[in-house]
Parts: C-alpha cells; sequence; structure tokens
C-alpha cells in the first residue's frame, strides 16, 4: 500500500512575503472581530447607548470580515490566471456605494467631524455596472483611503461623470497627507506607503491602492492619482490628493433592466 506523503508549498521570495503580508492583515482583521464580538456581549441591550454602541461594533466585525474577504480575493487574483474568467458576474450600482457609505464609514466621518459630499457632473442618471462579484471593493477601498488620511474637519468630495468615450469615471478628493509626484505611482505597489503618510500614525499596510489597481484593469479600466501641495500641519506635508477610477461601458447593460439608479436618490 502506498504511503501519502506530506504536500509542501513552496514559493519564490515576492510570493512567500506577499503570502506573508495577506496572512498578517487577515490575522489582524480577526482579532479585531474577535474584540469587537467581546464587546457586543458584555453591552446592556436595555439603553440607547448599549444598543447604538453595538450597532457600531457590529459594523466594524462586519467591515472586517469584507477586509479578510477582500485580501484572500487579491491572494486569489494575483495567483490564478483564470481567477477573473471563471467569476460571476452581476449588476452593482456604484453610485448608491458611494452615496449612502455603510455605517462603517459613516462613523469614521462623524469621529473625524467630516463633510463628505457626492455628486454627479453632467449626467442625470449613473448606469449599473455589470462587472464582476469582486468589484465590490472599489467603493470599500476609495471611501477607506479617503476617510483614513483626510485632514479633521476637512471634505470629502466624490464625484461620478461620464468621458466622451462613456467610461464611468468615479473621482475621490480629500485633503491629506501630500503625495510628491516622484512617489504616485509607487503608491500602487503592494505593501507602499508615502512618505508623508507614514509619518501621520495612520494605521495602514500600503495594500489598498494596489488591490484597487489590480480590480480596475482587470476590468479593462484605469486608476489614476494626481496630488497638489498645500502646507504644513503639524510639522507635516499636507495636500489635495484626487483618486479616479475610470470604469469602461458595458453592453450586457440591457439585461438588468429592473435595477434603478433612482433606489438611490434622496
Amino acid at each position: 500500500m502506498a504511503t501519502e506523503k506530506n504536500m509542501c508549498l513552496h514559493f519564490n521570495s515576492q510570493e512567500a512575503r506577499q503570502l506573508d503580508f495577506v496572512m498578517h492583515e487577515i490575522h489582524a482583521a480577526l482579532i479585531s472581530i474577535n474584540k469587537s464580538l467581546q464587546t457586543v456581549n458584555d453591552r446592556n441591550l436595555s439603553t440607547p447607548a448599549g444598543r447604538n454602541e453595538i450597532k457600531e461594533q457590529i459594523a466594524n466585525a462586519l467591515q472586517c470580515s469584507d477586509d479578510i474577504n477582500n485580501h484572500l480575493n487579491y491572494w486569489q487574483m494575483t495567483n490564478n490566471a483564470d481567477y477573473f474568467k471563471n467569476a460571476c458576474m452581476h449588476p452593482q450600482n456604484l453610485w448608491g456605494r458611494f452615496y449612502k457609505p455603510n455605517s462603517y464609514f459613516q462613523g469614521i466621518i462623524r469621529s473625524k467631524n467630516l463633510r463628505y459630499s457626492v455628486k454627479k457632473i453632467g449626467v442625470s442618471i449613473i448606469q449599473d455596472y455589470i462587472g464582476y462579484g469582486v468589484i465590490n471593493a472599489i467603493a470599500n477601498i476609495m471611501l477607506d483611503n479617503a476617510t483614513k488620511y483626510a485632514l479633521e474637519g476637512s471634505e470629502i468630495l466624490c464625484e461620478f461623470e461620464y468621458d466622451t468615450a462613456e467610461n464611468l469615471i468615479i473621482s475621490m478628493e480629500n485633503e491629506g497627507p501630500y503625495v510628491a509626484e516622484e512617489e504616485i505611482e509607487s503608491l500602487f505597489a503592494c505593501g507602499i506607503r508615502g512618505e508623508n503618510a507614514s509619518q501621520t500614525g495612520t494605521r495602514g499596510s500600503g495594500y489598498g491602492l494596489n488591490f484597487l489597481k489590480t480590480l480596475v484593469e482587470a476590468h479593462g479600466g484605469q486608476a489614476v492619482i494626481e496630488t497638489s501641495y498645500s502646507g504644513l500641519v503639524n510639522g507635516i506635508k499636507y495636500g489635495t490628493f484626487r483618486l479616479s477610477v475610470a470604469l469602461p461601458p458595458h453592453s450586457e447593460r440591457e439585461e438588468y433592466d429592473d435595477y434603478d439608479d433612482d433606489d438611490f436618490e434622496e
């Protein structure tokens, strides 16, 4: 009878670093979920304050769960050439995801006293985007980046428009740590953060923008960063940071007429 041998995966140095990074982030998210659930268990449901705190902790746990899903998607995408080919497609209204951000982002916006607004430029309707399931991460990544690094009390502006080629352009602009021109391209690499962002002490892994670029380019789109310097805040250089994503039109849209953009209007 043949004996089974233990299977051992062998990675090159780049793959090993990537896996180590992904596993570290997943572990951190699981610890956060555990703490959130412990907090929920200790709260008094009979008081409004207790119920509100429970809602916040549940929202935090859900966001961490999304983070884990995104990290696993990232690992699959970068190590499986057929990932997108085999993924299912369904319609998503990205306008609605930005126009009504989930409670996790609403909590950050309130705690940092941020002004957040979303507007359409030159269009009355934002069409449903027909994409792969992992496109959900686009809104989370753009909102997370903006709310995480936005200067307290400043404004975040999200804009939707179509260009002449009918590409959907989503732009997110905020006042945050200044990114020099020579740093811009490196921000899209895995594990890289801007020098001024690192000086703020804000927790970050340099993972989000790399994931965003991977997603957008896999859908035939493009991610672009524009910056301009404003001045010093507590000895750190700050400026305007504008992240834009261009998504190409999809002919499959007419198959999903039951998805109405007006569901997300005021």
